[in-house]
């Protein structure tokens, strides 16, 4: 069953779509690194100007992700990142060009994992980084020993929605802002 929950605004409402997963079945997630590119995982104290500057190129006029300042940054950081681990960015040819972003939620009363950010830069969304991404994330999780795991994106999203729904997410729960 899918909720809906409706918010009153001046603006056209921005329909929200949470998909689920359940990890419990530990199926094998891999999808191949793409070629000249490698996964680092992001080094708190260091990384967060590369960090910011590759998010707010990839959510580039994004009404929540994109423009964030350091400050942003280092809050979202401090209130969601368990392990540093938790922030994996992939570098094509020593530059950054995509980044996963793992937020537990610990509070539930099963072990669920949200991949709160995942994005690619423009540029590299034809070459697998994507699902590239994804897969790592999800393997992130399973060694964690989460039994779920929830991402958001956009309704307008068609290449994310798509690309969750071929690792098996289902709809769950839609908000409208």
């Amino acid at each position: 069953m899918i909720d809906e929950v409706n918010k009153p605004s001046q603006l056209p409402p921005r329909r929200v779509f949470r998909y689920q997963l359940n990890l419990g079945d530990k199926v094998a997630y891999t999808v191949g690194l793409p070629e000249a590119c490698e996964l680092v995982a992001f080094q708190k104290g260091i990384d967060e100007d590369i960090l910011l500057k590759l998010n707010n190129e990839i959510f580039f006029g994004h009404p929540e992700q994109g423009a964030w300042t350091m400050g942003k940054l280092h809050t979202k950081v401090n209130e969601s990142l368990r392990s540093a681990a938790d922030i994996q960015i992939i570098l094509h040819q020593g530059y950054p060009v995509g980044y996963f972003w793992l937020k537990h939620h610990p509070r539930l009363d099963f072990a669920t994992c949200e991949i709160y950010v995942i994005g690619v830069l423009e540029k590299f969304r034809e070459i697998g980084v994507g699902g590239f991404l994804v897969s790592e994330a999800l393997k992130r999780m399973q060694v964690l020993g989460c039994e779920r795991a929830w991402v958001y994106t956009d309704e307008t999203n068609t290449r994310a929605r798509s690309l969750y729904q071929r690792f098996g997410f289902v709809l769950d729960f839609i908000e409208e802002l």
